[in-house]
């Protein structure tokens, strides 16, 4: 399928954009990382994983408290896993071997690098709604 010169194809979906030079990004793997950060405890995690942590040693009080609910208590090891498991398919976060006696646990951090390069994105996205256009 042929698009006209302003309309751009962006992960599946139809964009009318302007013609002419825009924003360097690549919309569908920034929306990736967006999807894989749509959850509170992701960007909590993201702030614990600046410095390696094993699955054992993260603590993620609940977001959300529903009425008669204990605001004290903690998500489940199996939940922060699959959050981890999240972030580190989209390669926000890095995973390694814990090391010798470890019996197979593994340090999570995050992926600055990675985290940057979203952000930085991002920032470009947000220039062409401030005016500037690059």
């Amino acid at each position: 399928m042929e698009l006209a010169p302003s309309v751009k194809a962006v992960g599946g979906a139809r964009s009318t954009m302007p013609p002419g030079p825009g924003p360097d990004v690549d919309f569908g793997s920034l929306a990736e990382f967006l999807t894989a950060l749509a959850y509170p405890a992701r960007l909590e995690l993201l702030r614990i994983l600046r410095f390696p942590h094993l699955v054992s040693d993260i603590k993620l009080a609940p977001m959300r408290v529903e009425p008669g609910e204990n605001p004290d208590r903690v998500a489940s090891k199996q939940t922060i896993q699959a959050h981890l498991d999240k972030l580190v398919d989209a390669d926000l976060v890095r995973v390694a071997p814990a090391g010798e006696g470890s019996r197979g646990a593994h340090v999570y951090t995050v992926n600055s690098q990675k985290v940057y390069a979203v952000t930085e994105d991002l920032r470009k996205v947000s220039t062409m709604y401030a005016g500037r256009g690059t």
